[in-house]
C-alpha cells in the first residue's frame, strides 16, 4: 500500500472517531440538559463544584492511564463543561421567556 493510500485511511479512520466524539457529547449533552431539568424541578443550585472537581479529577486520571498528560484532560473535561453550563443557561432562559401555551 502506497503512502497515500495509508494516510487516506488512517485520515478516514481518525474522521470516523471525531464524529463518534461530536455524538457521544451531544449524547452528554442531552444527559446535562435532564440533569438541569430535575435540580430546577427540585430547587437544586445548578453549579455543584464539589462535582465539578470530582469529574475533572476523575478525567485527568483516566487520560493519563492512557498516555495523556493530566492537563490536557482536565483543560478538555473543563471546556465540556463549561460548554454544558451555557447550555442549561441558555435553556433556563429560554424556560423564563416562554409564552405560556392557551
Amino acid at each position: 500500500m502506497s503512502f497515500e493510500d495509508e494516510i487516506i485511511d488512517m485520515r478516514s479512520t481518525i474522521d470516523d472517531i471525531d464524529r463518534q466524539l461530536i455524538e457521544l457529547l451531544s449524547q452528554r449533552f442531552r444527559c446535562c440538559m435532564a440533569v438541569g431539568e430535575l435540580k430546577k424541578q427540585f430547587k437544586v443550585p445548578v453549579m455543584q463544584p464539589s462535582r465539578v472537581k470530582e469529574v475533572v479529577a476523575r478525567a485527568a486520571l483516566a487520560g493519563s492511564s492512557h498516555g495523556m498528560s493530566p492537563e490536557f484532560a482536565s483543560r478538555v473535561w473543563e471546556l465540556i463543561i463549561a460548554e454544558a453550563c451555557r447550555m442549561e443557561d441558555e435553556q433556563t432562559q429560554q424556560t423564563k421567556h416562554a409564552v405560556p401555551a392557551c
